[in-house]
């Protein structure tokens, strides 16, 4: 064997020993300096060989030691840190230990991660995040030597945390008992003078509270468990105009309500929610109990129960009958257990906290009491994900409802995004054999399809108003819809409030088939039968609303907010679309009176105080006035061809003025108005001042049929005289959205 080979043999084998040895080490892959150690003056900078020997080639000593003598001491430990081609450790800089820092330089390395390797991905192998990693917000790990040991692989960056630890530790010691072992070797014996360690000794923290303690030992004992909640579900979103902290004052201080710990994304990319969720699914356990009440925090209740009582029942007369995932007797027996000082489990905290923070928003208004539940309910969230069954997918929808109440909760689009991949791994849009006779057997098998469905209606609401692509395929779901069962769980058909959640799952299936024939990017608008489906749809919608009951202890719902539903589908089947870009008379006429009775139901809501001032508010009423412009413009058209006027409908006028009065009223509300309004009146005035052209001329000529003049050509859009922009309404679901973090 010549020299050659052997040396290559030795420095194969110390490698192996090196990473066989690194695979004991689970360390944080950040190292938090504590802030102590930042504010003190005192604090001197490690020398060079404060870097372990071992990782070090015994050539490089002797330049280590010229640096050492040639630099000053201040500036020894950036020194160093060039040396080895990493980020200098300053101890005036407490991020220097993250491993994403925005100071860093882009590096590569040459090996997968295990994240793109066990996706059959494509790694970039960037360092120490690939791009992948990155953008689902876990930590880039690689397979080593000592996987037999630490049987996990290591993020890329193990050696310089590693060498990172070993600084901080030294500079630790050196800073509490004066010791310097930088010049010591490893397993030296170090004498420490009397009185020394106790010199600069801070005084011992409090022992931590023993709800804290058992709460550490439960994440030392399982820090690895796949229900840990992502922090994108839990944290307050923030669009690029809006921040969490606008509309309300988070008042608990918990440690849920701290801002997101996820590594910085560059080009402000999101956590891919779905990424996560699969890389805890692969490994995830089967089910085990949920904590006991005594691990869980401390309740937060009203001032009283009959305001609870009043405020839930409000809840469910009214959200409550839209999405009836929660069973309001169950609900109620829960609530009182509460009140009356009894452990009550984890998700019954959980859902009791969101249930009452939605309700304050949907019905009081007070954001500060209802954002100090949502922190509460926080608190609960984990142990609540904790199992794959129908309560984590309840408290998801919940989380949903109060994101759609308020700016500042999650992103309800990662929200349902998690909720529909949860309940179709559950199989709840299946069809199921029918339960047994018992009442147990019935309340489950329907709880389960009345969360399915109120799944399907908030995923068809939010998906068609910012138009984007829906959960989940009609031709998927098998499973019948829920039956109308009273409190009790006996048949009330047409005479209950499960009537109207019926009733709007099944406009919301007819809702959902027109979004997908007519906004269907692959739609041909040439197609002849355009006309057919128009009618087609129509009919449906016309016999669901004849169809549609009447309900005395619900008159409101199954009145008004029918009458809502049934002109926002008309609205959507003959508004320009894919499929029909240009609808002929009867689609503008039909079109122009939806939206006018659309904004005269919010009209009606907000005279009697009871609109809700919701993001989703704000779609519906400027969509609404878009379209009443859009027929406008329509007749300025026709006129100036020598037509008479195709929507002669003069309660267009005064709807565009109540859209400018819910718009501004809604800018003194909330956030987010403010681009749409200062569109929406500038093209208003536009439109009217064209319309007064128009009507002046054909005054003019006395004759609505002549030829118009040369200086009045058609212009080259007929279809679109504004802003084609301005019609887009594709452009209204990104503006809201990217301002709401949705």
């Amino acid at each position: 064997m010549t020299a050659g080979a052997a040396a290559s043999g030795r420095a194969a084998e110390k490698a192996s020993n090196f990473r066989g040895q690194l695979g004991r080490f689970r360390l944080n892959p950040t190292v938090a300096v504590s802030s102590s150690l930042t504010n003190t003056s005192q604090v001197v900078p490690p020398p060079a060989q404060s870097v372990p020997s071992s990782s070090v080639s015994p050539g490089s000593s002797s330049s280590i030691q010229h640096v050492e003598n040639a630099v000053p001491a201040s500036s020894a430990l950036s020194t160093t840190s060039s040396i080895y081609g990493k980020r200098p450790l300053s101890p005036q800089s407490p991020e220097a230990g993250d491993r994403d820092g925005h100071g860093s330089k882009t590096k590569r390395v040459s090996t997968a991660c295990e994240f793109c390797r066990k996706r059959k991905k494509k790694c970039d192998f960037r360092y120490p995040n690939c791009s992948a990693c990155t953008r689902a917000g876990v930590v880039c790990t690689v397979l080593t030597l000592g996987q037999s040991v630490a049987h996990q692989p290591v993020p890329r960056d193990q050696i310089e945390n590693l060498q990172k630890r070993v600084e901080w530790l030294e500079q630790t010691l050196r800073s509490r008992t004066g010791l310097d072992l930088s010049n010591k070797p490893t397993g030296a014996n170090v004498a420490i003078e009397e009185g020394q360690d106790q010199q600069q000794q801070p005084p011992p923290p409090p022992p931590p509270p023993p709800q804290q303690h058992q709460e550490e030992q439960e994440q030392q004992q399982d820090p690895d468990q796949w229900f840990h909640v992502p922090t994108l579900l839990a944290q307050p979103r923030a669009g690029p105009g809006l921040s969490a902290q606008n509309d309300a004052v988070d008042v608990v201080n918990s440690p849920m309500s701290r801002p997101s710990s996820l590594p910085s994304l560059d080009g402000g990319q999101l956590p891919n929610i779905s990424e996560i969720f699969r890389d805890k699914l692969e490994n995830r356990r089967s089910s085990v109990p949920r904590p006991t009440s005594s691990a869980i925090p401390s309740v937060r209740r009203l001032s009283s129960w009959e305001e609870a009582e009043r405020l839930v029942g409000q809840y469910f007369e009214g959200v409550g009958t839209q999405y009836p995932f929660l069973h309001k007797v169950e609900f109620m027996r829960g609530m009182r257990r509460i009140y009356s000082n009894q452990p009550v489990s984890p998700q019954v905290q959980n859902s009791y906290h969101m249930t009452i923070a939605t309700a304050l928003l949907t019905t009081t208004n007070d954001i500060t009491q209802a954002t100090a539940f949502y922190g509460a309910a926080r608190q609960t969230l984990t142990p609540t994900l904790q199992n794959e069954d129908r309560v984590s997918l309840q408290a998801l929808l919940s989380l949903a409802l109060y994101s759609l109440s308020t700016p500042s909760g999650p992103s309800i689009w990662h929200v349902l995004g998690t909720a529909m991949r949860l309940a179709t791994s559950l199989g709840l849009h299946k069809a199921r054999p029918p339960p047994n006779v018992s009442t147990k057997d019935i309340r489950e098998h329907e709880m389960d399809k009345r969360a399915f469905w109120s799944l399907y209606n908030l995923d068809r609401l939010i998906s068609v108003t910012l138009s984007r692509p829906l959960g989940i395929s009609d031709e998927d779901i098998v499973v019948d819809i829920p039956r109308e069962l009273d409190d009790n769980w006996m048949d009330a058909p047409r005479n209950c409030s499960m009537s109207i959640s019926v009733q709007v799952v099944q406009l919301r299936r007819i809702f959902s088939r027109i979004y997908r024939c007519f906004y269907n990017p692959h739609a041909d608008p040439n197609v002849p039968n355009v006309l057919h489906l128009i009618e087609d749809f129509r009919q449906e919608l016309d016999a669901w609303r004849s169809y549609a009951p009447i309900i005395e202890s619900c008159v409101h719902y199954s009145t008004n907010y029918y009458d809502f539903l049934y002109n926002s589908a008309l609205t959507l089947l003959y508004r320009p679309s894919i499929l029909n870009p240009y609808p002929n008379h009867d689609c503008i006429v039909s079109c122009g009176n939806a939206s006018i009775l659309i904004i005269q139901s919010y009209s009606r809501s907000y005279s009697i105080g009871k609109i809700k001032w919701l993001w989703i508010t704000l779609c519906h009423v400027y969509s609404a006035g878009v379209t009443i412009l859009w027929c406008l413009e329509q007749n300025i058209r026709s006129l100036r061809q020598g037509n008479s006027v195709i929507w002669d409908n003069t309660q267009g006028y005064d709807s565009l003025d109540t859209v400018q009065v819910l718009l501004d009223e809604f800018r003194q509300k909330r956030q987010g108005a403010d681009r749409l309004i200062s569109q929406f009146k500038a093209q208003t005035q536009q439109v009217l001042n064209r319309m007064a052209e128009v009507t002046m001329e054909q005054q003019q000529q006395h004759q609505i049929f002549d030829q118009i003049p040369t200086n009045l050509m058609t212009p080259t859009d007929p279809m679109m005289m504004v802003n084609p922009l301005f019609y887009n309404y594709h452009w209204l679901g990104q503006e809201v959205a990217s301002f709401y973090g949705l």
